[in-house]
């Protein structure tokens, strides 16, 4: 908790070099886009600095766990468990930390000895209250305050405000506020004296309450007043007996300020009681009809009174249609309102004004770099400004566009129809890199036409195709429009598919660029072309490729090629792998190389066995020749789609499939259910740790029998791994792997009668290998007896072996053997002799000989990965697997 409180002590601390003093500046005088000069003298805490700092302060005391007194972060904070009090102790802001104590003085005293009993010695800073280390902190987030508040009192003075360097300039980007509480039952006397500010910009507000910076136009007495001279009334009394009076200056000029007395209303005050009056707003603007756009023109809106400054409390509405399906922008072209104020709102719809329609709302000086796309046949903007601070407003084009995304499926209503073109036409060229198909549908019933508006991509590079059906055939027998480049339209122009649906597909390489195509895809009954687009001769894709891999199939990792590995693939396949992984599980997903066709030749894996299934689906279509990213997932089996076109044929791709096993010294493990469990050697594939001995219990969840797989095996000589059936070596079952050592036994895939297996894994404390990695998968065999089936105790220790009680008699001999027992004598005495001595070179010999025997070690022969491809047979037409 104190760390975090530490570092937004510190970003505010650095806040607070910037914003939250006053600063002498030393930047030269700019113009801005207004032609107003930006004097530099002295500034102020602005309403940025002073909001920011107010968040930051927030957060601290959420963080302390401490409350404000009356909610408002600039009157302290309830003293800490005085909070659900009827009436708690308020600390203010220079009481905290001035070295006299408020909170928690019947608590101090036993805090202290608590403290003192628990760590050893009294901890006072933790038992301060407001004036222990965490509150001197939160003092530091106070904001900077310019302005004050005051308590009024009958018969007393005028309180007297001015403007910062009042009679001279006031300080650029300053925000002040003052707040004024009476008596309940009294009013408030406000007498401006002077005022004079840069018009429009630096503004003066009055209201009822406290909330300084509210914009409710029924509770500012004076709103958002500017220029030069007083507003109306100046003099005037209010209905409450609290006041706020705040002032925002800009960046850019000044003058010489204000100055307002604030009082008590006395009975003898000859001052009118003042209620803000809100004007009707003025709605003889705007275009009352509206607007078609649907013959292809432009409409130019401009804010009332341009060039002049629009007039306050203006509401002026415009509508625009277009053809069914069609979409309307609005480009703006300059924009020059007051900022969260005066707004230009864009929606949807036929009503005009639906807050649940809105698309947009614009303001200030930002001109947005895109249109504002409402993608309906219907559309409104919709002006309104407020009682003050007028502009010189904007300047908006409307028309019908295209929808520029990079794809998408679109309906097409009946008797209407859509337009799309390539991204970002027509104000920018495409990007680079781009695969785009658009699908259309047409209304029940109804037909579809195709037709180019414009055309420009870059010759050779970048082609745009189109036909009819739901999307481009792999033989190409629905394409119209072949791979067109160029700036010339393509042949034919328009033409009528024949069928409800359509297509258009659009690539771009990564060289250069331009700026695109338009295209309308219509009704056919309203939009017809007279040209019938013909169904071409159809081509059967290849299925005679991929491969099926079973469970039962040994592989320490699997690789998956497309036919003719290492050569161009070949036209028109369709080729399915279906993987049942003999190690799934967590597994690793690496590729070795991705090379097809972007936007022909797809590329699509899924999990599970059915590739019919959509929800399966991970990589769905892809291509290009940037490999997929690198993949660790839990995988028990997966299907592999590979669909190639008539043309342009690449390298294809390759990647491989390898378990993540489980590395843990023993433990009690679980194989799921029609699945597969991989268990390796503690830090495999790396060399295992010397002295250590692992117990396994392996079992299965559905009480049947699994294959027992060593898909790797490479332990130094004198470690050992044992694996019998049953829980542990103590329910009697056989031992199948009887402490194997240096490779891979002969009986490298064993099947146990039982559920469950138990493995031992011994090493010593010399020597080491890559170690062991062993795959247990599901058959599906239930045991005729569940021996070890889910409830298996985990294998911590061998059984202790109890030798044979010594005999109770003398061995009887058969008669005529010959033997005799030798009588019992004195046992054997040896003695002590010391070892004969040796030559020195005996000693270095023997050391030569550890050492050769140190550095010999086994190596088993490598398992070579077995790679899955296919391999089409020259003029056959058909492909055979090759393993």
């Amino acid at each position: 908790m104190y760390s975090a409180l530490y570092l937004l002590l510190v970003s505010v601390s650095l806040l607070g070099y910037g914003l939250g003093k006053p600063y002498a500046s030393t930047h030269s005088q700019v113009i801005d886009v207004h032609t107003r000069s930006r004097r530099q003298i002295d500034g102020t805490s602005s309403l940025v600095d002073f909001e920011v700092r107010k968040s930051s302060l927030e957060s601290a005391a959420e963080i302390l766990g401490l409350t404000f007194c009356d909610g408002d972060h600039l009157a302290g904070v309830i003293c800490p468990g005085e909070e659900e009090d009827d009436d708690p102790t308020c600390v203010s802001w220079w009481e905290i930390c001035n070295g006299v104590q408020v909170c928690g003085l019947e608590e101090y005293d036993a805090c202290v000895n608590a403290t003192e009993e628990q760590y050893g010695v009294p901890w006072h800073d933790y038992c301060r209250g407001d004036e222990k280390v965490d509150f001197c902190r939160l003092k530091d987030f106070q904001p900077v305050r310019c302005g004050a508040d005051y308590i009024l009192k009958k018969d007393a003075a005028p309180v007297k405000i001015f403007s910062r360097n009042y009679d001279s300039d006031y300080p650029n980007s300053a925000f002040c506020f003052w707040r004024f509480t009476a008596k309940e039952g009294e009013s408030i006397k406000v007498d401006i004296k002077d005022f004079s500010s840069e018009w429009n910009y630096d503004m003066l507000n009055i209201g009822k309450g406290r909330d300084y910076l509210s914009t409710d136009a029924d509770i500012l007495l004076v709103n958002k007043h500017s220029g030069e001279g007083l507003p109306f009334p100046a003099v005037f009394k209010t209905s409450t007996n609290e006041v706020f009076i705040s002032f925002f200056s800009d960046a850019y000029e000044n003058e010489r300020g204000f100055k307002i007395y604030v009082s008590v209303a006395g009975p003898d005050d000859d001052v009118e009681l003042y209620e803000p009056r809100t004007p009707p707003l003025d709605t003889d603007c705007g275009n009352s009809s509206i607007i078609d756009l649907s013959q292809g023109q432009e409409y130019e809106i401009y804010s009332p009174g341009q060039p002049e400054h629009y007039a306050p409390f203006m509401q002026c509405d415009w509508r625009f249609e277009v053809d069914p399906g069609r979409r309307i922008g609005f480009r703006v072209i300059r924009m020059d309102t007051e900022n969260q104020a005066d707004l230009v709102t864009i929606g949807s719809g036929e009503s005009v004004g639906d807050a649940d329609n809105v698309v947009s709302r614009l303001g200030g000086t930002a001109v947005p770099k895109k249109p504002v796309v409402v993608a309906d046949s219907n559309a409104w903007l919709r002006f309104t400004s407020d009682a003050a601070i007028e502009r010189s407003g904007f300047t908006i084009k409307v028309s019908e566009v295209p929808a520029a995304e990079c794809g998408g499926s679109y309906k097409v209503p009946a008797d209407g129809s859509v337009m799309v073109a390539s991204p970002n036409y027509p104000d920018l060229a495409y990007r680079l890199n781009q695969d785009c198909v658009w699908s259309f549908k047409a209304a029940p019933g109804r037909k579809l036409t195709v037709q180019f508006l414009d055309f420009r991509t870059q010759l050779y590079g970048d082609p745009v195709s189109a036909g009819f059906g739901p999307e481009p055939a792999f033989d190409w027998s629905n394409f119209v429009v072949e791979e067109h480049t160029g700036r010339k339209m393509p042949e034919p122009v328009a033409f009528d598919t024949g069928e409800d649906a359509a297509w258009i597909s659009f690539r771009s390489d990564s060289f250069l660029v331009d700026r695109g195509f338009k295209a309308l895809v219509g009704d056919t009954k309203k939009y017809k072309a007279g040209f019938k687009a013909e169904p071409r001769e159809t081509h059967p894709l290849n299925q005679n490729c991929g491969q099926t891999i079973r469970r039962e199939e040994i592989y320490d990792e699997i690789v998956i090629t497309s036919p003719r590995a290492g050569a161009y693939y070949p036209a028109l396949l369709d080729c399915i792998w279906v993987v049942d992984i003999p190690f799934g599980g967590m597994v690793k997903i690496e590729w070795d190389q991705f090379l097809t066709e972007s936007g022909r030749d797809f590329f699509t894996l899924g999990n599970g066995s059915d590739p019919n299934l959509a929800s399966s689906i991970i990589i769905d279509r892809y291509s290009g020749v940037k490999a997929p990213k690198k993949m660790e997932t839990y995988f028990q089996s997966l299907w592999v789609r590979f669909q190639t076109d008539l043309l342009g044929n690449y390298r294809g791709f390759q990647f491989k499939i390898s378990p993540i096993p489980y590395t843990g010294c023993g433990g009690l493990l679980e194989v799921p259910e029609g699945g597969s469990l991989v268990v390796a050697s503690p830090g495999y594939p790396y060399y295992y740790t010397n002295g250590q001995t692992c117990r396994y219990t392996i079992q299965s969840t559905s009480g049947t029998r699994f294959y027992v797989t060593i898909l790797k095996f490479e332990v130094a000589y004198e470690d050992f791994l044992s694996l019998g059936e049953g829980c542990d070596p103590a329910e009697g079952g056989s031992t199948m792997i009887d402490k194997q050592t240096i490779t891979r036994p002969d009986n490298y895939q064993v099947v146990p009668r039982t559920a469950a297996v138990w493995m031992k894994f011994f090493t010593n404390r010399y020597r080491s290998e890559r170690g062991w990695m062993i795959a247990f998968s599901d058959m599906g065999d239930p045991v005729t007896e569940e021996r070890g089936f889910g409830s298996c105790e985990p294998y911590t220790s061998d059984p202790v072996t109890i030798p044979p009680p010594p005999p109770t008699e003398e061995p009887i001999l058969p008669e005529g053997s010959g033997d005799e027992a030798e009588p019992a004598g004195p046992e054997p005495k040896y003695e002590e002799t010391e070892d004969p001595e040796t030559p020195d070179w005996y000693d270095d010999l023997s050391e030569v000989m550890e050492e050769e025997e140190e550095e010999s070690t086994v190596s088993p022969p490598e398992e070579e990965s077995v790679i899955v491809e296919s391999e089409v047979i020259e003029g056959s037409g058909s492909e055979v697997p090759i393993i």
